[in-house]
């Protein structure tokens, strides 16, 4: 026995995860949201912009369309990447216990979907000479 009485509750100890959450200002929390928000608004111009780039990239035809087809798929692809990036750079400002983590992943996401990008526009324009 503990020498409670059966009527008195057992005291709650306050789980790790419940202190974190009231530790985070809530400006850090804006600023995630933010961030957020401006990343996947600049990865939506930036794939519309390129989706029309892209449409018309073979317009002369000097280019095989299976080629073309890769061309807007592996762009795509890369974007998707970068677009993601911004969902583990924007949580990193409100998440302290996985931050190291997040801006690890955001670095890696943006440099293999741009690398994506700029493989996928250098192999179309390279087979078009």
């Amino acid at each position: 026995m503990t020498g409670r009485s059966a009527a008195e509750p057992a005291a709650r100890s306050p789980r790790p995860s419940d202190a974190a959450v009231f530790e985070v200002p809530m400006l850090s929390v804006l600023a995630g949201i933010a961030f957020i928000a401006v990343w996947l608004a600049g990865a939506g111009a930036w794939a519309i912009a390129s989706l029309m780039g892209g449409a018309m990239a073979n317009d002369a035809g000097r280019v095989d369309p299976d080629r073309h087809f890769l061309l807007l798929v592996v762009l795509f692809a890369g974007e998707a990447l970068v677009a993601l990036a911004g969902i583990a750079g924007g949580s990193a400002f409100f998440l302290p216990s996985l931050r190291s983590t997040l801006w690890w992943s955001f670095a890696g996401l943006v440099v293999v979907g741009a690398a994506l990008q700029i493989w996928a526009m250098w192999s179309f324009f390279s087979s078009a000479s």
